[in-house]
């Protein structure tokens, strides 16, 4: 199996057969590891994480720890729109 993200946990792994692919593909069935107890979700995708099963651990202008999922969504996170001056 290739990459499996730290939250993540395979269930079931399985071949199935594709229409127009010559052989069967490796398919994975997967699940959260553990979540986020202590409430911290990731603000992109919502994904209940823990400084342990988090991919990307980011800091807010306050200094607080942000978790994310993938660095798909600390990308998203970073290049969000800012608020302006009021």
């Amino acid at each position: 199996m290739g990459h499996l993200p730290s939250w993540g946990l395979a269930v079931s792994e399985t071949h199935i057969s594709l229409r127009g692919v010559e052989r069967p593909v490796p398919a994975s069935s997967i699940r959260m590891a553990h979540g986020g107890s202590d409430g911290s979700l990731d603000p992109i995708c919502g994904l209940p994480l823990t400084q342990d099963t988090a991919e990307e651990i980011a800091h807010d202008v306050r200094g607080s720890v942000v978790l994310f999922c993938s660095p798909g969504c600390v990308d998203t996170w970073r290049r969000r729109p800012r608020p302006g001056p009021a």
